[in-house]
């Protein structure tokens, strides 16, 4: 049986139509299906395994849901792909033997992933038909420009272009280490990450660099945007024989990246495991700690008591969360708020997920 189950109750959890109802896939009608054919089985012995777990996942701009799974926690354990498109049809897809694949960033329709294929890494756009095409690098050094997507593979920083479909190179940015990259909606290229101590952003923007530091933290842990709203949730020093980051705070901005403001949040939090931001600005940070956050525009941080998730995104003004209660993986299950965490409805991340 598939282990991503969606049980109990969470509060104020209702059906989301957009995200919930199933309409039958192609070759099925709404009584009978056909047999699936050989990949898609391949793929669904991957996600009904015992110990199958989703690995990596993500939503792109049409909100359809990819989700990775993998069938075991070994490395390069086999891995399926399942797509959950908004209208409701499934794809699955299975990867290549030793392949080990991580969603990077989505794309209005579609996602990019990093492909590890026994130590080789690469990028690959995966469609909302669960293929996977593998991108190369084209041509010279490029200037990023709007609609650009920034990616890094190993320690290079790279951007993919939609027109061409492929990936470009860019001016290598001003510091050794980053954790995060994006390209903002006028054609800048921001960078964040922590470099000789400290948590540092750089620019390119008007064929140059410009660079800083934030006051508080020594890492950044994760990046998230949404149009002009950015958000940066930094890390401070780790203790001597803990393996989590503390968080350290948040940074956020309005314009761009051109000015931050610090914003508070509680103290003693452990590792920062995912940022989110809706269209309006809202921030949205889930914690190791288990306390999901929430930063409404020109506001503070409060925490969010109807769930604790592990990982969110969001797409337009919708939150989604992969929540595991009690941090049982094996009741991991994908929810979707439209009224900025009040309330939650179910959503699937592929087939056996105990979606009703």
């Amino acid at each position: 049986m598939a282990t991503l189950v969606l049980v109990g109750v969470v509060a104020g959890c209702s059906e989301a139509a957009d995200d919930e109802d199933r309409t039958p896939v192609a070759g099925e009608s709404a009584s009978t299906a056909t047999p699936p054919e050989p990949a898609g089985a391949a793929a669904e012995a991957v996600i009904e395994a015992r110990g199958a777990h989703v690995s990596s996942w993500s939503v792109d701009g049409d909100r359809a849901v990819l989700g990775i799974w993998a069938r075991g926690w070994a490395v390069r354990s086999p891995e399926a792909l399942a797509v959950h498109a908004r209208d409701g049809r499934e794809v699955l897809s299975r990867s290549p033997a030793g392949v080990t694949t991580r969603v990077v960033a989505d794309l209005p329709h579609g996602w990019l992933v990093d492909v590890s294929d026994h130590g080789e890494d690469g990028i690959a756009r995966v469609g909302q038909d669960a293929t996977t095409h593998p991108l190369g690098v084209s041509g010279p050094e490029v200037a990023p420009r709007a609609g650009d997507v920034a990616v890094t593979v190993g320690n290079r920083l790279l951007v993919y272009r939609p027109e061409d479909d492929a990936l470009h190179v860019v001016p290598p940015p001003p510091m050794r280490r980053w954790t995060g990259a994006l390209v903002t909606p006028d054609g800048a290229l921001l960078v964040a990450g922590g470099d000789a101590g400290a948590a540092r952003w750089a620019r390119f923007d008007h064929g140059r660099w410009s660079r800083g530091r934030w006051q508080t933290g020594v890492s950044v842990a994760a990046v998230g945007d949404s149009g002009d709203h950015l958000a940066v949730a930094l890390g401070g020093p780790t203790a001597n024989g803990v393996d989590s980051t503390p968080v350290a705070g948040l940074v956020v901005s309005d314009d761009a990246g051109r000015t931050w403001r610090a914003v508070d949040v509680p103290e003693h939090l452990d590792e920062t495991l995912g940022v989110a931001v809706t269209d309006d600005g809202t921030v949205f940070v889930s914690t190791g700690s288990g306390p999901l956050l929430r930063v409404p525009p020109g506001h503070d941080a409060v925490v969010v008591r109807s769930l604790r998730p592990i990982t969110v995104a969001a797409v337009g003004h919708r939150l989604y969360a992969l929540d595991a209660p009690g941090r049982r993986w094996s009741e991991e299950r994908l929810l979707v708020s439209s009224d900025l965490g009040r309330s939650w409805a179910r959503a699937r991340i592929g087939r056996g997920n105990g979606a009703a």
